[in-house]
């Protein structure tokens, strides 16, 4: 049996060790001309491998009440096959020990170049053939013969099953470019909208630059109207244009998925957010900067604070008393641009406003600084026990290619692990 396998990322360095140790001769075509590219970036460089969550499979179902594909069917019906547990007995056999930061599971060495040497080297000893620079441009099924040819720009390769493993349009600068979307169409299949997904969300303040640069721990909110749909607490990180940091990653899943289903006519080509902004008018972002403390908390302890200074301290001194110095300073730009609510007074004023800034969503930041896609080969053409195209036989998908994502956390990696084990068990075992 031999066994193409389009793609050198996660999902299919795993397909190609999965069709290996079943016997197949596998032989890899990766564009870039080194491996493992974006998995060197995962988890910052530490490489969060998987999560132990006992609900890992619920993770990948949509958050937003809008009608999706059954990504948590899909997605639980791969993961039982090879879960958290068969990752950590995988990468512990082939040389990675492991360690769990509570649900997060890390290697030991907390270096994303451990876990990409280890699957090298299995690969070097299940002689499995690694084709750097060379990209797949094309592919087409020979029905006569019942095999799958991929042309690249130098040669063309034979074998009796394929593997798109291409990646998505999240960090097009590790080869994960779209790419395989198109291999996927020329194969019949159909590729659902994409948007970047994990990534920043684009305010609409003009003053949000005094904050840029700062790190604080906040609870976010994503409102449609004035009702909320998701929360997180965590550090965000103030940028001049929006916020990010993983809380907010988080929600832009949500926003990603609301784009999908509703602009799809947004989606060819570089994302702009340019073509968003009226679609995401209801959507607003509400963050609390002192969440441990309750409003009638925070407006007792600037009053004492006022009272023991002898009304020497500013209004900008008390904000900064709660957060960061830059985000004190946009706090107080806020507050100095808004009309003054003399009902409110200006001590339960400055508490209302740590509890709850309000921000309009304008977009998303672009692939370029996306983690991951949300979108990609339509679920009800692909066979989840197989992971084996209903349309094209002898097709298998493995990873981000699919519509499948989940959140921050190690989540995206299993569902690579977990589609390319499957993907590769099924193409070399397939007769």
């Amino acid at each position: 049996m031999q066994i193409l396998v389009a793609g050198a990322g996660a999902a299919g360095l795993m397909a190609a060790a999965a069709a290996a140790r079943a016997g197949a001769q596998v032989t890899v075509l990766e564009q870039m001309k080194k491996p493992g590219r974006k998995l060197l970036l995962t988890g910052s460089g530490r490489c969060n491998l998987t999560n132990l969550s006992p609900g890992l499979p619920l993770a990948y179902e949509k958050t937003n009440k809008s009608p999706s594909p059954p990504h948590r069917q899909f997605a639980g019906q791969v993961i039982r096959q090879f879960g958290a547990e068969d990752t950590l007995s995988f990468f512990e056999e082939i040389g990675v020990s492991c360690s769990a930061q509570s649900d997060l599971v890390y290697p030991r060495s907390f270096q994303a170049e451990t876990v990409l040497k280890a699957l090298l080297e299995e690969l070097g000893r299940l002689r499995v053939k690694l084709k750097y620079d060379t990209k797949a441009v094309a592919v087409s099924r020979l029905k006569s013969a019942g095999k799958w040819k991929v042309n690249t720009p130098a040669w063309s390769f034979e074998a009796d099953r394929l593997i798109l493993a291409c990646g998505g349009r999240a960090a097009p600068e590790t080869g994960s470019d779209g790419s395989g979307y198109g291999l996927a169409r020329m194969a019949g299949h159909t590729v659902t909208a994409t948007f970047p997904a994990l990534t920043a969300i684009l305010t609409d303040d003009p003053d949000l630059k005094k904050a840029a640069g700062a790190r604080t721990h906040a609870e976010v909110k994503l409102l449609l109207h004035e009702t909320v749909l998701s929360s997180e607490t965590g550090e965000i990180q103030w940028t001049a244009g929006g916020l990010s940091g993983i809380a907010v990653f988080q929600l832009s899943r949500i926003i990603a998925e609301h784009l999908k289903m509703n602009a799809p006519h947004l989606s060819p080509g570089p994302f702009s957010s340019s073509g968003a902004g009226k679609l995401l008018s209801p959507f607003s972002l509400r963050v609390d900067l002192v969440p441990d403390r309750t409003e009638e908390e925070i407006t007792g302890s600037l009053q004492r604070m006022v009272l023991h200074s002898g009304g020497t301290m500013t209004r900008r001194d008390l904000l900064g008393s709660f957060t960061h110095g830059r985000v004190a300073d946009f706090v107080d730009a806020r507050l100095r641009r808004d009309p003054f609510d003399a009902a409110c007074g200006e001590i339960p004023l400055i508490a209302r406003t740590l509890k709850n800034l309000r921000f309009g969503i304008t977009g998303l930041r672009d692939f370029s600084q996306a983690q991951v896609t949300c979108g990609g080969v339509s679920l009800g053409e692909v066979n989840p026990d197989l992971l084996e195209s209903l349309i094209a036989p002898g097709l298998h998908f493995a990873g981000e290619i699919l519509d499948i994502d989940g959140p921050c956390g190690g989540y995206n990696l299993q569902w690579a692990w977990s589609s390319g084990y499957v993907a590769g068990s099924a193409a070399a075992a397939r007769r």
